[in-house]
């Protein structure tokens, strides 16, 4: 079972292009996030995840693939340290919810 795509910020699409992909070459440039740094500092960006976080439960992270579930935690990291959100309320929630999600999923 996966997640509904439509629930996860429109920046995660352009992660989920490549991290989706069964093959990739090993050239330095087919290995990197094609998505621009500063695009995460965007207001709607930070809004996006910050609205994604609110609507993730364990039941609903459980059922997700490994993809999406690396999806959901890089999203949260470039929020979290890039877009430096770490110190508002509902990162630090969404982080540690995460990483309870990540110890029971093992």
């Amino acid at each position: 079972m996966t997640w509904r795509k439509d629930s996860r910020p429109p920046i995660v699409d352009g992660v989920a292009k490549e991290a989706y992909k069964r093959n990739r070459g090993i050239d330095p440039l087919e290995l990197y996030d094609p998505i621009e740094l500063e695009s995460w500092f965007m207001v709607n960006t930070i809004k996006g995840v910050h609205e994604w976080t609110t609507e993730m439960s364990e039941d609903f992270w459980m059922r997700g693939c490994i993809v999406e579930r690396f999806l959901y935690v890089y999203a949260l990291y470039m929020i979290a340290g890039e877009a430096r959100q770490i110190k508002k309320e509902w990162c630090i929630r969404a982080v540690k919810d995460a990483v309870g999600w990540l110890e029971r999923a093992m």
